[in-house]
């Protein structure tokens, strides 16, 4: 490397270097050696300008990282990224830590740097090591121990050591794992550092994704990472565990600093809205408690997925008032969690949402968006968990009141029959006396009377409120829903499954581009490294055949000098015959 470091000082050598993309073979000739903080110490010299034959300790470059500081050799960053997914450095945690430290610490100093990280792919290149670290985590060498034995001290629970290799080892990863046995020590030893390559590789992604949304680059930083990551093979609970930490970093900024005067940062939080709510609506469910995933959720630096749709909910309610598209958004979330969130999840977006008056109020003067909520919410009337009923209870009543809608035209066809009623038009001005006239005023009664009090307790003491025990037998909360409203929910879930279809395609598509474009970039390093060993071996054999050449011309030298010593020797024994 030293060798490499002089060579390049010279501007001819060092076009050369560039143009046989002599830092993707360097870093794939670097796989078989050991790595030490010593070898990153000279990449970052080189990285830096700095003289790396002067190279001792860490010291001799990182007194001179400030921000003014300028790369030297960009291109190095593709070795320096290569060796972090090295077989040996995956197990030494001290040295990764140092080498993602000094990485982090570069990206931070100014905007030049910035753009040469995602020039040459770092965050690709970063995405692309974390199968490693979990392949030392998970795929742990035999140890003197019984090998099946649950593995103790790595924070991965009662899964057996068997069980995860064969999870992790069908999962195709690229190449096989170090088949070195460590020793008992290397093992606690790194178990006192579990995680911590992970939680450096992602804080650095977080890092390079908030300065591209925050910057001209958009979302194609975050998009491209988001790529990344799919395209890894990891369980995708995992994945998309990543994607939501990206998010939330991004998502936290926009919560704690006032953006609506920088059009620049309204139409990146516009856009960063949008992904959020596909990526978070769209998701693949995944049940955590499988037990190829469990391992993986132990990782600390994974934000819990509640508190990500929490924070969307909170950026999006304080910034409503931005545009159309963040608005459209809000909506979309508040159904989201009215019909498929848990229920905890439910009651508290419902709770928050109703303690927020004047945008409830201004959410339910569109009848299309009211419609969907009390239809949705319908189901929720006589949910088990008290606070979720509450909460529905109570935003059906704010619907009651609500001057744009009536909840008849929910329940009522278009003819002004209640569906699977008695066939008779629904009056308003004769007294109610079919079941579904009494289901409906006993849920508006109830909704008006629920104001402080506890769904129980209003139901015990209204007992004239549930009249023909509608309320009680669960009949009024589940009024079938009129054709015309059933025909516009239809209309609704059809188009957002076909927006959903075509997300999916997209990224589909992305992932496709990104994987043809890695194996492109693979053919091209896989060419250069064979012709490298091409010429090796043409160079080697022209060697072999200057010295056969030469051993030949010695030969005949040798054999051409004793001749001429024979020849003197009988000329001179002739020469002293007597005639």
């Amino acid at each position: 490397l030293k060798i490499v470091d002089l060579l390049l000082h010279n501007s001819v050598m060092c076009a050369r270097f560039e143009a046989m993309k002599g830092w993707h073979l360097l870093g794939t000739q670097l796989e078989p050696f050991a790595v030490s903080e010593h070898m990153f110490g000279v990449l970052f010299c080189i990285l830096l300008g700095r003289p790396a034959y002067r190279y001792r300790n860490r010291f001799d470059f990182l007194g001179f990282v400030n921000s003014d500081t300028t790369l030297a050799q960009p291109s190095a960053l593709i070795t320096i990224a290569a060796l972090l997914t090295n077989e040996h450095a995956v197990w030494q945690p001290d040295v990764q830590h140092f080498a993602l430290k000094t990485l982090h610490d570069l990206f931070l100093q100014n905007d030049s740097i910035k753009r040469d990280f995602a020039e040459l792919g770092v965050p690709r290149l970063l995405c692309d090591s974390l199968p490693y670290h979990l392949e030392c985590k998970f795929l742990l060498p035999p140890l003197a121990s019984d090998r099946d034995a649950p593995v103790s001290g790595l924070g991965v629970g009662p899964v057996g050591r068997a069980e995860l290799r064969r999870t992790l080892t069908a999962r195709s990863v690229r190449r096989s794992p170090s088949k070195r046995v460590v020793a008992p020590t290397d093992v606690a030893h790194y178990a006192d550092r579990a995680w911590q390559a992970e939680q450096d590789v992602l804080a650095l992604l977080q890092a390079i994704t908030l300065h591209g949304c925050l910057h001209h680059a958009g979302l194609q930083p975050l998009l491209d990472v988001f790529t990344s990551l799919e395209l890894l093979s990891l369980p995708l609970g995992y994945i998309q565990r990543l994607q939501q930490c990206l998010l939330s970093e991004v998502l936290t900024f926009f919560r704690d600093n006032k953006f609506a005067h920088n059009r620049q940062l309204a139409s990146a939080f516009e856009q960063l809205a949008t992904l959020a709510c596909n990526t978070l609506c769209w998701q693949q469910p995944v049940h955590v408690t499988d037990v190829d995933l469990r391992p993986w959720l132990q990782f600390s630096g994974l934000t819990p997925e509640a508190d990500v749709w929490k924070l969307l909910l909170q950026v999006l309610e304080q910034n409503f008032n931005l545009s159309a598209a963040v608005q459209c958004c809000f909506e979309r979330l508040v159904l989201h969690f009215v019909r498929r969130s848990p229920s905890a999840l439910c009651g508290w977006a419902l709770t928050r949402l109703d303690a927020n008056g004047p945008l409830l109020h201004t959410l339910l003067e569109r009848d299309e968006f009211t419609l969907r909520l009390v239809a949705y919410l319908q189901p929720l009337l006589l949910e088990a968990d008290s606070d979720v009923c509450r909460a529905a209870w109570t935003i059906w009543k704010a619907a009651f009141a609500s001057s744009k809608v009536n909840l008849r035209n929910v329940f009522v066809d278009d003819d002004g029959r209640a569906p699977g009623g008695s066939g008779e038009p629904v009056s308003h001005d004769r007294p109610a006396d079919s079941g579904f006239d009494i289901g409906l005023r006993d849920m508006a009664n109830v909704a008006a009377a629920v104001d402080g009090e506890s769904i129980g307790d209003t139901f015990d003491s209204a007992p004239p409120l549930l009249a023909n025990g509608a309320l009680r037998t669960g009949q009024a909360a589940r009024l079938p829903i009129g054709r015309s409203v059933r025909r516009l929910l239809d209309a609704t879930e059809d188009a957002d499954s076909r927006d959903e279809k075509d997300w999916h395609e997209t990224r589909a598509a992305r992932r496709h581009q990104l994987a043809r474009r890695r194996a492109d970039e693979a053919v091209r390093t896989d060419s250069q490294l064979i012709t490298s060993t091409v010429i090796s071996l043409q160079q080697q054999q022209s060697k072999l055949l200057m010295q056969h050449v030469q051993s030949e011309m010695q030969q005949t030298k040798a054999v051409r000098a004793q001749w001429k010593r024979l020849t003197k020797i009988v000329t001179h024994e002739r020469g002293a015959w007597p005639s």
